[in-house]
C-alpha cells in the first residue's frame, strides 16, 4: 500500500495497566469511569523508523514511569514533542510526504487510536491537557498558599530579643561578613546559607542607603548590633520561602514517581507536617539542606526514568550547593547512585556504564559546592577536618555531655518522627517504605535509600537532635501518600468512592499535625516568660544587682555594659555561667563572688547529663535552691502552674508541650542570694 503515508502499529489503549501502584485492571460501569481510568501509552520508544512509509512500532515502557492516574487527556508521551526522535526524524517526513490540500486516510478498527493519533498531530490533545490541568493548577496553590502561611504566623518570636541558640552564629555572622571578610567564624556547617543571608544584608543596606535609612556600613552595623529585628525577619522569612518551595518539590516528586494524586497528598502533607513548619520558622540551615536534598531526589528519579544529562547536571548542582549548606548532604549521594543504575543507559553486562554521565554529575557537584563555599578550594585542610568533625566525631562523643536521650539515636528518631509528623502520618509513612522495599520499583528504591541510608547514619550517632531527620520527611511523605492512594484505588474502584476515601484519608492523617502547627504558630504571638521576666526585674530589681543565670538565650534578655539590650530600661552586671548551669558552681561561691540573685531556667534544669554522678550533684543544687535561697518571682508558661511536658528539642521551640502551655519559653524562678 504505497498510498498510504503514515501507518502506525500496536497503538492501543489500555485501561488501568497492571504493573503500576493501584492500577489493577477492573471493569468500569460507566463511561466516565472508563475514561477516567483509560490510559494511552504511544511512543515511548521507536523501534524502527522507515523512510518510505512511516512505521511507527509502540514497544510498551516500565509502568511504573508513567502518568497513570486519572489524567487521561494529559497523554504526555503521545505528543511528537514528548520524544526528541521523533521530533527530529519522523516530523520532517510527514510534513515532506503529506502535503498542503492532501487527504489522508487512517485505516484501523475501533479503539486502535485513530481518533487520539488526529488529535494528537492537530495539538487539540494539548489545549484539553491544559483545561483538564487547571483544577490541579488551583489545588496546588491553596496548598502552597496554605505551607506559606504556616511557616509565616508568628515569625517574629521573642524579636528583638534572640531566643534560639543557633540563630545568632547565621545572622550574626552574615551581618559581620560585609566588614571581617567572607570566611566563618565557625565552621561547624559550611558556609552558603550564611552567604545568602550577606546578600540580602546587602541588598538591605542599598536599598536603605538609597532611601536615606543608613548614613554608612558603620551606621548599618551599630543599628542592627543593638536591634536586629530586620537582619532576623529576612533570614526566617527566607527559611520560610525554601520550605514552601520544599512543598512544591514534595509535589514534583510524587507526580514524577508516581502520579498526580500522589504528587498533591505529598505536598499537603509536607505543608502541615508540624516538625517541618516549626524549622521553617528558624534562621538556621535544616530547611535550606531539606530543600536542595529533595531537588536531588527529584532528578534522581528523572535519572532512572530517562538517563538524560540534563539530570546529572540537576542532581549534581543540588548535591554541590547542599553540601556547601551542611556536610550531611553527602548521604544524597547514594541514591543519585542507585537512580544511575536504574538508568536507562546503564548496561552492567554490556559494559555500559555511563561514566561521563556520572563525571557529568561530579563535575556540576564539585563546581556548585565551590560556587557555594569558595573556601573548600582556598582551605582544603580545614574543610576536611571540619567535615570529618562534624560527620563522625562529634556523632560519637554525644552533645557536651549532655544527655538528649537515654532511648538512643534510633528510638529517639521514631518519638520524633511522631510528634513531628503526627502518629498517623508517620505509621503509614513506615507502612509505605515497607511497601516499597517489597515492590523494588526504581522509585521506590531511590526514595528508601535515602531514608534508610539517613535513619541508619544518624540514628547510630550519639549525638542526635530532632532537626537532622527533617530532610527525611518529604520522601517519607511521598511514601505515605502512595500507600494512601494504592489502598483508596484498591478498596474503592468507584472514581467517585476513590475521590472521596482519598478525601477523608488525606483529612484524617492531616489534622493532628495541621491542629500542631496552628497551636505552635499561636504560641508565638505570645509573649515569651523570658520577656515577661525581662520587664518584671527592670520594674522591681535595682540597677546595681548582680545576676547569674544559667545561659544567655534560656534567660531574661537583660541589658549589660556590653550587650545592650534593645529599649532596656536598666543596666545589670550579669554571670551567665554556661556549662551544665548554675550548678557549676556552690551556692557559697555565689555568696563570695556578691552574687544577689540566681535566675534558673527549666530549659538548663531539666537536661540531664550523661555523666551520672554529676547529673546527682546537678539535680540536688537545684533542689537547693528552694530549700536555701528565697524564692521571690516564678514566670510559668501556662496558668496551671505546672511544668510542661519537656524534651531536648523544646529549647529552640515548643514541640511536646503545645497543649500544656500558653506562651512560649521556659519556667523561670528567681531567687534571692543575700538574706
Amino acid at each position: 500500500m504505497t498510498d498510504i503515508a503514515i501507518r502506525v502499529e500496536n497503538l492501543s489503549k489500555l485501561p488501568r495497566p497492571t504493573g503500576y501502584i493501584g492500577r489493577a485492571r477492573q471493569r468500569h460501569d460507566t463511561l466516565r469511569d472508563a475514561v477516567r481510568y483509560a490510559l494511552v501509552d504511544f511512543l515511548p520508544r521507536i523501534s524502527r523508523i522507515d523512510t518510505k512509509n512511516i512505521e511507527i512500532r509502540k514497544i510498551r515502557a516500565n509502568s511504573w514511569q508513567k502518568e497513570s492516574d486519572d489524567a487521561f487527556w494529559a497523554l504526555r508521551d503521545v505528543s511528537f514533542e514528548a520524544c526528541p526522535e521523533v521530533r527530529r526524524r519522523i516530523c520532517p517526513e510527514v510534513r515532506r510526504r503529506i502535503k498542503r490540500g492532501e487527504v489522508v486516510g487512517v485505516i484501523g478498527r475501533n479503539g486502535a487510536g485513530k481518533s487520539t493519533l488526529r488529535q494528537t498531530l492537530s495539538r487539540i490533545m494539548a489545549m484539553l491537557r491544559q483545561q483538564v490541568k487547571q483544577p490541579e493548577t488551583w489545588i496546588l496553590g491553596v496548598i502552597l498558599l496554605l505551607a506559606l502561611a504556616l511557616r509565616l504566623w508568628g515569625i517574629g518570636f521573642g524579636l528583638p530579643y534572640e531566643y534560639h541558640v543557633d540563630e545568632v552564629q547565621y545572622v550574626r555572622q552574615a551581618a559581620s561578613m560585609g566588614s571581617q571578610g567572607l570566611e566563618p567564624v565557625w565552621w561547624n556547617n559550611p558556609p552558603f546559607y550564611k552567604y545568602v543571608l550577606l546578600a540580602e544584608y546587602g541588598g538591605l543596606f542599598a536599598v536603605g542607603r538609597i532611601l536615606g535609612w543608613y548614613a554608612s556600613t558603620a551606621d548599618f552595623g551599630a543599628r542592627h548590633m543593638v536591634d536586629p529585628t530586620i537582619l532576623y525577619l529576612l533570614a526566617r522569612g527566607t527559611t520560610a520561602v525554601l520550605g514552601t518551595l520544599t512543598v512544591a518539590l514534595a509535589y514534583l516528586l510524587g507526580k514524577t514517581a508516581y502520579s498526580r494524586l500522589v504528587g498533591l497528598l505529598s505536598a499537603v502533607f509536607l505543608a502541615v507536617a508540624f516538625l517541618h513548619v516549626r524549622d521553617s520558622h528558624f534562621a538556621v540551615n535544616d530547611i535550606p539542606l531539606t530543600f536542595f536534598t529533595t531537588v536531588m531526589l527529584l532528578a534522581s528519579i528523572k535519572i532512572a526514568q530517562s538517563g538524560k544529562p540534563k539530570w546529572y547536571a540537576v542532581a549534581g548542582i543540588a548535591l554541590g550547593l547542599g553540601f556547601a549548606t551542611k556536610y550531611s548532604a553527602a548521604l544524597a549521594g547514594f541514591p543519585l547512585l542507585a537512580a544511575h543504575l536504574l538508568s536507562p543507559g546503564f548496561r552492567f553486562a554490556k559494559g555500559q556504564w555511563g561514566w561521563r554521565r556520572i563525571g557529568l554529575a561530579a563535575l556540576a557537584t564539585c563546581g556548585a559546592a565551590v560556587l557555594g563555599s569558595p573556601y573548600f578550594v582556598l582551605t582544603p585542610g580545614k574543610v576536611i577536618h571540619d567535615a570529618y568533625q562534624a560527620l563522625y566525631l562529634a556523632g560519637q562523643s554525644g552533645f557536651e555531655g549532655w544527655q538528649i536521650d537515654p532511648a538512643g539515636g534510633f528510638l529517639f528518631y521514631l518519638k520524633t518522627l511522631s510528634w513531628g509528623l503526627g502518629i498517623g502520618l508517620l505509621l503509614v509513612s513506615i507502612a509505605g517504605l515497607i511497601y516499597d522495599l517489597v515492590r523494588r520499583q526504581p522509585p521506590d528504591v531511590i526514595l528508601a535509600t535515602f531514608i534508610l541510608l539517613g535513619y541508619l547514619f544518624w540514628g547510630r550517632q550519639q549525638m542526635y537532635f530532632a532537626r537532622f531527620i527533617i530532610p527525611l520527611i518529604p520522601p517519607l511523605l511521598v511514601l505515605a501518600a502512595a500507600l494512601v492512594e494504592k489502598a483508596a484505588q484498591r478498596f474503592a474502584p468507584a472514581s467517585g468512592k476513590v475521590n472521596r476515601t482519598l478525601a477523608i484519608a488525606a483529612l484524617l492523617l492531616m489534622a493532628q499535625p495541621l491542629t500542631q502547627s496552628l497551636r505552635l504558630d499561636y504560641l508565638w504571638t505570645q509573649t515569651d516568660t523570658r520577656t515577661l521576666a525581662r520587664q518584671w526585674i527592670e520594674q522591681n530589681l535595682p540597677a546595681d544587682a548582680r545576676i547569674a543565670v544559667d545561659w544567655r538565650t534560656h534567660a531574661p534578655p537583660l541589658s549589660t555594659a556590653d550587650q545592650p539590650a534593645v529599649a532596656a530600661g536598666r543596666e545589670y552586671d550579669v554571670l551567665i555561667v554556661g556549662g551544665a548551669g548554675l550548678a557549676e558552681y556552690t551556692l557559697e561561691w555565689y555568696r563570695e563572688q556578691g552574687l544577689d540573685y540566681l535566675i534558673a531556667s527549666s530549659f538548663i534544669y531539666n537536661i540531664s547529663l550523661l555523666d551520672a554522678a554529676k547529673d546527682t550533684t546537678r539535680r540536688a543544687f537545684y533542689a537547693s535552691l528552694d530549700r536555701d535561697l528565697m524564692l521571690i518571682q516564678t514566670f510559668w508558661p501556662n496558668t496551671t502552674q505546672m511544668e510542661p511536658s519537656f524534651i531536648f528539642d523544646e529549647v529552640v521551640g515548643p514541640a511536646v508541650s503545645l497543649w500544656q502551655r500558653e506562651r512560649p519559653g521556659p519556667v523561670l524562678k528567681i531567687y534571692r542570694v543575700s538574706p
